[in-house]
């Protein structure tokens, strides 16, 4: 389904992402991991269109998409959710997550603006569709709550229930563990799950919670100062000595 084929960043003299190269698979749920500063927010950032590659290709169903604007990444199905929360701060949980059927409507301004026939239709069908995706990740009775209002781990399920509105083929979560407690951390680790296997998604996810990652990926990547060192099974990562080496702080050769 995605498919990076020798993608480059360059800062500079500084390489965030050096000659990287993987493939993800339809309905995998795909981890990539390692140490702080190792290329992975950086290599979300190329993948969505917010920072053009230095060099190398990025596919999605045969398409080159690199260099795409991230409005036209969105169009063709890819959503992400942001390490640091990038939400609406004086909106609603509701306000937020229509936010994000905004590329799926059809009407235009004048019609939205009227709110009658076609575009209220349209609207209300819209509507629908959140108040569903707010069921699923257990937010609905906090839908006219302003976000900065509730605590930080539902304010991490808004996150996801806004990217999760644009209807996505393929889903990119940056660290959605960040900062929760265990019984959040389950409960993330859970939606994501039936993300894949109940609505069909495709799921790419960074995280810093190895117990996490290795519980629910099918396969794990792992960068090491934007280099690739590994790229696996869990079982296979686990018993990987080069990942064990970045992990260590050891020289990779």
């Amino acid at each position: 389904m995605l498919s990076v084929e020798g993608l480059t960043l360059e800062y500079g003299a500084v390489r965030a992402i050096d000659d990287v190269s993987f493939k993800v698979n339809e309905g995998e749920l795909f981890s990539i991991v390692g140490p702080n500063g190792a290329g992975k927010t950086s290599m979300f950032n190329v993948l969505t269109g917010l920072t053009p590659a230095t060099s190398g290709q990025v596919r999605l169903d045969g398409e080159v998409i690199s260099g795409l604007p991230p409005h036209g990444v969105a169009q063709r199905g890819i959503a992400r959710s942001f390490q640091n929360l990038a939400l609406f701060s004086n909106s609603t949980v509701l306000e937020n997550a229509m936010a994000g059927r905004h590329r799926l409507m059809q009407r235009g301004l004048f019609a939205g603006m009227c709110f009658w026939g076609p575009a209220k239709r349209e609207e209300i069908a819209h509507r629908a569709r959140v108040e569903e995706i707010l069921d699923f990740l257990d937010i609905d009775h906090y839908r006219h709550s302003v976000v900065t209002e509730l605590p930080y781990g539902l304010q991490k399920r808004v996150e996801l229930a806004r990217a999760l509105a644009t209807e996505p083929r393929l889903l990119l979560v940056d660290e959605p563990a960040a900062g929760l407690n265990l019984e959040e951390t389950e409960d993330i680790a859970r939606f994501l799950l039936d993300v894949v296997s109940e609505w069909g998604a495709t799921v790419v996810l960074i995280e810093h919670d190895m117990g996490m990652v290795m519980d629910i990926s099918d396969r794990v990547l792992v960068l090491d100062f934007g280099r690739l060192v590994g790229v696996g099974t869990p079982a296979e990562i686990v018993k990987n000595e080069r990942v064990a080496a970045a992990y260590l702080g050891e020289e990779v050769i």
